[in-house]
Formats: structure tokens, C-alpha cells, sequence
């Protein structure tokens, strides 16, 4: 990303910078706390109490990354930032997320399969992982419960990250909510994990030159799937 203030001659919308500063206020105390929530011991104490650690800590992460989500999207409408993509491998990018959500989907008890994650593309890692994880939340929380996939497919000059998962396709559902929040199922401690909806995605999206479409791929089965540029695309690095 590139700083660009207001040498373009636009002027940040007041709404946006208003936003930028209340984000830059609020990332100091979350900071804080989840700093002091890594300094509790998951380990230790009761099954009660480590389910409320890894919730405590689940949360934290979902605010983060909301935060930053929204700053960005705030910065970027204002033009006081410029997207810049770079060459990312998907692996790196996306396997520390993945991680994590496949720990989130054994706890749900939705199977969650991940295929190889091949290749490079023209993006940004961390917007990359936000992302795909926000895809994967999705698909947990509007999906029937049945297995969910993730799979990459080359499509000429462009890479497409695929979540398929169960269930009809309701696109109106997800498009009304701009936060995916799961059912908390009975467990108050699972509630916080979330995700960000399909349309503050496709915002995300638009400055990399990604796409977003969400299809129906059978008669019980949807797809969510990301496509992004390969880095041939833009000529040798």
C-alpha cells in the first residue's frame, strides 16, 4: 500500500477520515488485550476455562482484523492509500488462517478439506488471508453442515480459490449482512467469531482486481470463489 495524502488533489470524504481516526483510537486497547489474552495459558485449568481462552482469543482476532478491514476500505475510498499488489505464494499466505478455521470447523463439527495450495498470484497476503478466511466463515455459518472444500483452479491468466460447501443458494442472505457472525449453537464462547459479508468483500476486492462470485455449483452445493491475477500477467517480475 501506498501513503498518498492529497497530492492527487482528491479530498478524503469526511465520513471516511472520521472512521480512520476512531480506528486508529480503538487499535491501542485491542492491542492491549490481546497481548495480555496470548499471556493466558490454554493448557492449564478447567475444560471451561481453556474453551474460554480460545474464545477470548478468537474474538480478539475477529476485531482485529475487523478494524483493519474497515480502515482499509476507509483509506482507500478516501484516497489516502493506494492498493499495491505484490507477487504472494498462496501457501504462505493462506495456511496460517486455514489453520485456524480448520481447528473453528472440527469444533463445529463440519468437515473442512483443504486441497493443495499451488502456485502465485498478484495480491496482498494479509488481504489475502482476511479474505479467504471471511469466505470460509461464511460458508460455515450459511452452509447446511455438510463438508466444505477448498481448491484452487487456474483459469488462463488468473487463479480462482474456491470454498464449495452445502446447501441452496441463498445469495440475498449474505449479501444483507456486512459482518457474519456464527450461531453461537448453545455456547456463549463460540459467539465473536467473525467474518466479513459478501458485499464489504467485494469492496476489499476491487482495488487488487480480484473477483468475488458466489454460484451455485449443484443442486445442494455453492460455491464462493475468489479470483485473482497470476503474476505472468503483469510481465516479468
Amino acid at each position: 500500500m501506498r501513503n498518498d495524502g492529497e497530492d492527487d488533489g482528491r479530498k478524503p470524504d469526511s465520513m471516511a477520515r472520521l472512521w480512520v481516526q476512531a480506528a486508529h483510537d480503538l487499535r491501542q486497547p485491542v492491542q492491549t488485550a490481546r497481548l495480555l489474552a496470548c499471556l493466558l495459558d490454554p493448557a492449564s485449568g478447567s475444560e471451561e476455562l481453556q474453551r474460554a481462552t480460545r474464545g477470548i482469543g478468537s474474538a480478539l482476532q475477529s476485531l482485529h482484523e475487523m478494524l483493519e478491514a474497515l480502515t482499509l476500505i476507509a483509506r482507500t475510498e478516501a484516497g489516502l492509500v493506494v492498493m499495491e499488489p505484490t507477487t504472494c505464494r498462496l501457501a504462505d499466505a493462506l495456511e496460517p488462517a486455514l489453520r485456524e478455521l480448520e481447528q473453528l470447523a472440527t469444533r463445529r463439527g463440519v468437515p473442512l478439506r483443504v486441497g493443495a495450495l499451488e502456485g502465485e498470484v498478484r495480491s496482498h497476503p494479509s488481504l489475502l488471508a482476511m479474505l479467504a478466511r471471511s469466505l470460509v466463515l461464511n460458508a460455515i455459518r450459511f452452509g447446511d453442515g455438510e463438508e466444505i472444500r477448498i481448491a484452487c483452479r487456474r483459469r488462463r491468466d488468473r487463479l480462482s480459490l474456491e470454498v464449495r460447501y452445502g446447501g441452496a443458494l441463498l445469495e440475498s442472505r449474505m449479501e444483507a449482512h456486512a459482518f457474519v457472525q456464527l450461531a453461537p449453537a448453545g455456547d456463549p464462547l463460540s459467539a465473536g467469531e467473525l467474518g466479513l459479508g459478501l458485499a464489504l468483500l467485494r469492496r476489499l476486492c476491487r482495488p487488487l482486481e480480484h473477483e468475488l462470485a458466489h454460484t451455485a455449483s449443484g443442486p445442494d452445493r455453492q460455491c464462493l470463489a475468489l479470483t485473482m491475477p497470476l503474476p505472468a500477467a503483469f510481465g516479468p517480475r
